[in-house]
């Protein structure tokens, strides 16, 4: 039982080292963002009308110099968001590239120069749209994107409508291979928008995963403990019983916490991979749950030890041993 304490503290301590690693690893993730090609079908006008109108409860106003105005940069950022979200024709994002243009920091207040395009995404709601409406839900009112133009209602009941039309003219007539402008028929095109997303497949959260951390960190002085009690044990020390009794306290609940964590930690991931960028995808709960279940087979394996020890010591010649040991010790 000694060389069996020495082996497995060696093992567990070298397994709980590479966890305080991986979470230090781990960590430097969180926020991490890398480009995703997002496919999207959009219909791209040759010429489009020269008069762009902009209303406000049925008022033409100017978007020059609008107080709510928002960049052109900014403007930017916001539309990759929205496409993100649901992918939108280039007509629609016309619409609402003007309709930015006089009410972004109304519709948006948070948007800044700092400001990422996921951050945006996680507080934009995908509405009951149909091939007419794209319809979103904002924190400060709905929009709705038409081929006509884009609408954005505030929350408050008595707050102004607004609505801009870029000045493509949508006539009837037009197929679902193309738009008119102007008279003009133009055909639908495919482009792919490269977004910057939140890290695909991995939301890490730093809770957890300080967790994880901590979780090894006792891992490796439980680990430190046994194969201590271990060369007690081979040196004939009375003191080995005590040491494996506190790595059986420590260890148990140890294990149980850390399975958890693990299923914690795989609901996070797999939660940041399913929304928003996924949509109907499988639920994230069902994928952790079955990801896990690999940690519960490790977790089987590393009580299978500290269990055998409860019978072990807990046994009449491990307590005769004891005693034995201890006599010439009085």
């Amino acid at each position: 039982m000694g060389v069996l304490s020495i082996v497995f503290g060696s093992f567990s301590g070298l397994s709980s080292f590479g966890g305080v690693l991986s979470g230090i690893v781990m960590l430097t993730f969180v926020g991490m963002r890398t480009p995703m090609p997002i496919l999207t079908k959009t219909a791209s006008p040759v010429a489009a009308a020269p008069n762009p109108i902009v209303t406000v409860d049925g008022i033409v106003v100017s978007p020059q110099g609008s107080p709510d105005g928002m960049e052109e940069s900014q403007r930017r950022i916001v539309i990759e968001a929205v496409c993100v979200v649901r992918p939108i024709t280039s007509m629609r994002e016309k619409h609402l590239n003007l309709l930015l243009e006089n009410s972004g920091k109304k519709m948006f207040p948070f948007v800044n120069e700092t400001t990422r395009t996921h951050e945006i995404v996680n507080r934009i709601t995908a509405g009951h749209s149909t091939s007419a409406v794209d319809a979103f839900d904002l924190e400060t009112g709905s929009l709705r994107l038409t081929d006509g133009s884009a609408i954005f209602r505030a929350n408050d009941k008595q707050a102004e409508v607004v609505q801009a039309n870029a000045g493509i003219i949508y006539g009837p007539g037009t197929s679902p291979r193309g738009v008119k402008t102007s008279g003009v028929s133009v055909p639908t095109t495919t482009r792919t928008v490269t977004v910057p997303a939140p890290f695909p497949f991995f939301r890490i959260s730093r809770v957890t995963t300080a967790l994880t951390i901590g979780e090894n960190v006792v891992s490796l002085v439980l680990a430190i403990v046994l194969f201590i009690s271990g060369i007690r044990l081979v040196r004939d020390s009375p003191k080995f019983l005590r040491g494996h009794w506190i790595f059986i306290c420590g260890k148990i609940p140890l294990v149980i916490f850390a399975t958890a964590l693990s299923w914690v930690n795989y609901a996070t991931m797999m939660g940041g991979y399913n929304a928003p960028v996924a949509p109907g995808a499988s639920s994230s709960v069902a994928i952790s749950a079955a990801m896990i279940l690999p940690s519960l087979f490790v977790a089987l394996v590393t009580l299978a030890y500290p269990v055998a020890l409860i019978f072990i010591l807990s046994s009449d010649s491990a307590k005769v041993y004891h005693e034995q040991l201890r006599r010439p010790a009085q």
